[in-house]
């Protein structure tokens, strides 16, 4: 008896198990607040199964510092909770080293998709080309479903110089 409960078990496991779960971005927002970049482009296409985003920023000025202020939220109704929150990451340090595990697996998947592979300076364009995240990737996140935001500030040559929100539904 045991025996045959064990074959079971193995070939269960062996089985690979589908992945139904989809995130989908809901919303995109850029802003430049300050004239030494402009957002040429900011949107969202939408597909059959998946959504994509496109970003195009123009620098006016070579960027020889750059800090972020990031947050990733779980929207809700009643309470909205943050789940990670990091305050002036140098990203010019970070692109170097990337000793930040969670930022780590967030620039993972984001370079692929974009021209920040090097660290500072940056000049001309910074851009994000039809980012979208597979099934494969979102099954290995440690995340209930429901609704995200990504929530970036952004500081230019140590003048606060734009925002990129991103928010996305995890079902």
């Amino acid at each position: 008896m045991k025996m045959r409960y064990f074959v079971l078990v193995a070939l269960v496991s062996m089985c690979p198990a589908k992945v139904h779960l989809v995130i989908r971005f809901t919303k995109l927002l850029c802003n430049s607040t300050h004239p030494m970049t402009v957002y040429e482009k900011c949107h969202i296409e939408r597909g059959h199964n998946i959504t994509t985003i496109t970003i195009r920023q123009k620098l006016l000025q070579p960027i020889y510092r750059v800090q972020a202020n990031i947050s990733i939220i779980q929207l809700s109704k009643s309470l909205n909770r943050i789940l990670y929150t990091f305050n002036n990451v140098d990203a010019c340090a970070f692109i170097l080293r990337r000793r930040n595990p969670v930022l780590r697996l967030l620039f993972a998947h984001f370079q692929k998709f974009s021209n920040i592979n090097h660290s500072c300076p940056f000049k001309d364009h910074l851009i994000v080309d039809r980012f979208a995240i597979s099934d494969i990737q979102v099954a290995r996140l440690p995340i209930l479903a429901g609704e995200y935001a990504l929530l970036t500030a952004w500081k230019l040559n140590g003048v606060d110089a734009a925002y990129t929100n991103v928010f996305a539904i995890y079902s």
